[in-house]
């Protein structure tokens, strides 16, 4: 008996006839001359290595199956690009538009200005007594871009150490933001370290009666809460060299919101070794399960510019009275 054909990956990143044609047709696209070189650690990301000024070239997939889901995930995808070009902050990647890599499997492309090397890359280069300077002033660029992009209600949803870009000087910059605004399963799966819990089994979140998630409507987006959680996974990267293991609520335990006020993630004795006290506490707080409980950009701004200040849980959760109660009495009980 033959045994079964092994399984073809489908190439999420893959582009239709029809995908392309609609492209073409309703956007004016990048045009990169030579080949493209591939990034060394990111195998989505791409270089052009023509004369040309540097180009960075980030795959990016498209929502939906049939041609109208695809052709609305295309138009939502120009329109977060008008949007970040209206963005003028340094600590944010200069995206320029949408190219189409040319092959037998055609694959969109995000083109940006960015410069090549990741944080975690240039942070190799450093003398060792600059190391831990560095790593907090990383932290605050990472947090200023953050906090312009949110006060203007927009999030970026793929924050990690290997989409934060180094300038020339050594400033840090926010790469492309995420062409999806509900992770797909393979997105999912590839960035589990930095996907918040509400994000991870939102259907489930959804029985724990967060009072805010559940009255506007969540379908698992990335949120300004999921931004501030996929930040201190960055910030843990920096420290660790790795993100931390994906955090998940153990929903067979945790049955209520109250029960969610409940968790907290402990360090451990390596963590404690390897990151400072003070921003192991600020990790801490970022990694929170409560999403309106995690401190926004700036908060997080202030506390690295003061490390005298402070630290507390959150900033102001929309619940319904008999939840803030509960928070309020969980969190004034819990000594950080």
């Amino acid at each position: 008996m033959e045994s079964a054909a092994p399984a073809v990956e489908k190439n999420v990143y893959a582009l239709s006839p029809r995908d392309v044609e609609y492209l073409q047709k309703h956007l004016k696209l990048e045009r990169i001359t030579g080949e493209l070189r591939p990034a060394p650690n990111d195998e989505t990301v791409a270089f052009s290595s023509s004369g040309e000024r540097p180009r960075r070239l980030r795959s990016v997939t498209l929502s939906g199956q049939s041609d109208h889901q695809r052709a609305k995930a295309i138009d939502h995808l120009r329109d977060k690009i008008s949007k970040w070009a209206r963005c003028t902050h340094r600590s944010l990647i200069t995206v320029l538009g949408l190219y189409i890599s040319p092959g037998e499997v055609p694959i969109l492309r995000l083109v940006s200005a960015g410069p090549e090397l990741s944080v975690l890359e240039y942070s190799l280069h450093l003398p060792k007594e600059d190391v831990a300077a560095y790593r907090v002033q990383a932290c605050k660029d990472i947090a200023a871009g953050i906090d312009y992009l949110h006060a203007r209600s927009l999030v970026h949803g793929a924050i990690r150490a290997s989409n934060i870009l180094v300038k020339e000087g050594g400033a840090c910059c926010l790469g492309e933001f995420s062409s999806e605004d509900v992770p797909s399963q393979h997105t999912l799966t590839t960035y589990a370290s930095w996907m918040a819990p509400e994000i991870a089994s939102y259907k489930s979140f959804h029985n724990l009666v967060v009072d805010h998630y559940r009255r506007e409507g969540y379908y698992g987006e990335y949120r300004t809460d999921s931004d501030m959680f996929a930040f201190g996974c960055t910030m843990y990267e920096l420290y660790m060299g790795r993100p931390p293991p994906p955090i998940r609520i153990p929903y067979h335990k945790v049955k209520d919101f109250y029960g969610l006020t409940q968790l907290f993630r402990t360090s451990t004795e390596e963590e404690q070794k390897l990151i400072p006290p003070r921003m192991l506490k600020d990790i801490t707080l970022l990694l929170g399960y409560v999403p309106a409980a995690r401190p926004n950009a700036t908060i997080v701004r202030d506390w690295l510019d003061n490390p005298s200040l402070p630290r507390r849980r959150g900033g102001t959760p929309i619940l319904a009275k008999d939840d803030a109660r509960k928070l309020a009495r969980s969190l004034s009980q819990t000594k950080i």
